[in-house]
């Protein structure tokens, strides 16, 4: 076995911190939910009595919500509602410094295990670990952080392998274990049966070749694995029992993913940890209207989408004539318009299902 089991060679550190690319890297990371925690920190400090490094300092500068200080600022002057016109006019924030991420270098590595803690006092409910995790990456992209670490990064990026081990490192290894075992571990062995696997579009296509034999199709079992879910979000569902069927095939899907439920009227959702219930909504379509809103506006209602969706809200209301119109609705419904939802297949379709003529109101059947 060789002495050296590693390449060792020390990472090259940038000489200058990548500020632009720490900036960059917190806008990229500061999506809505991101912004929403930072938005709703009130600076009280009552993280800071959860926090390990501050209850045993009394530093300040251990105060779990003041790790999020570099994030925050790059926020507040460039992603922050109005953050272009206060930029203009001198009231934004001063942009991040170098000297700001040496500064909190060691408050985001060193100073926190990501116990979360601190998000379970927290009164606003913000998730700092979360937020410490993101602004690790911006550190890393300016080029900042534990030296073990980058080190590995390095290593992954330059040899394959987070501890830098090489091909050749691998096979002395490899001899190795042979020898201490007393077993043969070929590397490359001669008319021996190879199987490999290609990823064709979501297809994946094994491929078998057998060394002196033939394979046919009694010779092969084929199961369907387990779904990888890991959110699921059940619209109008107050309980298992409304379930769809299909599910009782794949239990575990509901085990091992997070349940979101979307709800109106007036009955709240028990199924999930989480229930977005609007009693005053028309209908769920009218609930996802107000979502494309906030995800992507006009942009991701398409015809169909909204033909749709202004469907769900026609039929919940009854064409517009029964106690479930609000001017909310109407409103959801004109932008649905707007976006190109075609009424007059709607006006058929429902005149269809409900055995109606193009014309005649529900109250008329």
């Amino acid at each position: 076995m060789t002495d050296a089991m590693t390449d060792t060679t020390t990472a090259k550190m940038p000489e200058t911190v990548n500020t632009q690319a720490a900036i960059d890297k917190f806008l990229a990371v500061t999506g809505a939910h991101v912004a929403s925690y930072l938005d709703a920190c009130i600076h009280c400090g009552q993280c800071s009595q959860a926090c390990h490094f501050y209850e045993v300092t009394k530093d300040p500068k251990y105060t779990p919500a003041y790790k999020m200080v570099p994030i925050a600022k790059a926020y507040k002057r460039h992603k922050a509602p109005l953050s272009s016109i206060k930029r203009a006019l001198g009231f934004a924030p001063p942009e991040l410094t170098a000297e700001d991420l040496q500064e909190w270098q060691e408050l985001i590595f060193d100073s926190c295990t990501m116990c979360a803690r601190c998000t379970t006092v927290c009164p606003m409910g913000i998730d700092i670990a979360s937020i410490v995790a993101v602004s690790r990456q911006a550190m890393v992209a300016a080029g900042l952080g534990p030296e073990d670490l980058m080190q590995a990064a390095e290593n992954a990026r330059t040899k394959g392998s987070p501890l830098g081990m090489t091909q050749q490192v691998l096979a002395d290894r490899i001899e190795w274990l042979s020898d201490e075992h007393e077993v043969e571990i070929p590397l490359d062995k001669d008319k021996a049966d190879h199987l490999r696997y290609k990823v064709d579009g979501d297809v994946v296509k094994i491929f078998i070749t057998p060394y002196k034999t033939i394979l046919t199709e009694k010779d092969l079992e084929f199961t369907q694995g387990e779904y990888n879910i890991e959110l699921v979000i059940a619209l109008g569902v107050t309980s298992d029992a409304d379930l769809d069927k299909a599910l009782d095939a794949q239990e575990k899907i509901l085990h091992g993913a997070k349940i979101v439920t979307i709800t109106n009227g007036d009955k709240p959702s028990t199924l999930g940890s989480t229930d977005w219930h609007d009693g005053q909504a028309s209908s769920l379509s009218e609930m996802i209207v107000s979502i494309a809103e906030q995800v992507g506006g006009a942009d991701v209602l398409d015809e169909q989408i909204a033909t749709a969706l202004l469907t769900g809200i026609v039929s919940a209301t009854e064409r517009f004539s029964n106690d479930k119109t609000n001017s909310n609705a109407m409103t959801m419904a004109a932008e649905l318009m707007a976006a190109g939802a075609n009424q007059q297949l709607i006006a058929a379709k429902l005149a269809e299902a409900h055995d109606l003529k193009p014309g005649r109101s529900f109250k008329n059947k």
